[in-house]
């Protein structure tokens, strides 16, 4: 399974072959990675203005098997991006 950086990398460079729409919502979702680490196919098409089959279609797109796998990594990409906090004494 690919990192969430690989797969956005390849969708810029245009190796997924994405109707217009498709590709900005893809874009959409990097651009927005904590929506989709801890939204629903709902939320996420309401935020977007696009139906739930579009989100479940860029999913399948992406090469996940589901939504839920699609999430955890989003999950997992937001886990890495966070700074650590200070410790307080």
């Amino acid at each position: 399974m690919c990192s969430i950086e690989e797969v956005r990398h390849s969708v810029m460079k245009g190796h997924f072959k994405l109707p217009p729409r498709l590709a900005e919502l893809a874009v959409w979702t990097f651009e927005n990675p904590e929506r989709v680490a801890f939204g629903s196919i709902r939320s996420i098409a309401s935020d977007f203005g696009v139906a739930g089959s579009t989100v479940q279609r860029l999913v399948a797109s992406l090469g996940f098997a589901s939504f839920k796998l699609m999430k955890v990594q989003f999950q997992i990409y937001l886990r890495g991006r966070s700074v650590a906090l200070p410790t307080w004494s």
